[in-house]
């Protein structure tokens, strides 16, 4: 239970700071069209882009915590 809670936080906080970096380093103006009609559009697509990087990131850091886990295991 408490492994699920960690693992549920962890994709929630690395989701929210993708979509803090994401919203102000990238110069979506640049990248995209963005007109009043498409504006939401473009909310949506940086939303699932933060999705998407934020639980990959926290995949890859859960998965380095397993893997040094198991390794101290295999050492002792």
């Amino acid at each position: 239970m408490n492994n699920q809670l960690v693992v549920v936080a962890s994709h929630l906080c690395f989701i929210y700071l993708t979509h803090r970096l994401l919203g102000e380093l990238v110069a979506w103006d640049k990248w995209l069209r963005i007109t009043p009609e498409n504006t939401r559009k473009a909310q949506v697509l940086h939303l699932l882009l933060s999705i998407a990087l934020g639980f990959l990131v926290s995949s890859f850091f859960l998965s380095l915590v397993s893997l040094s886990q198991s390794l101290r295991i295999l050492v002792e």
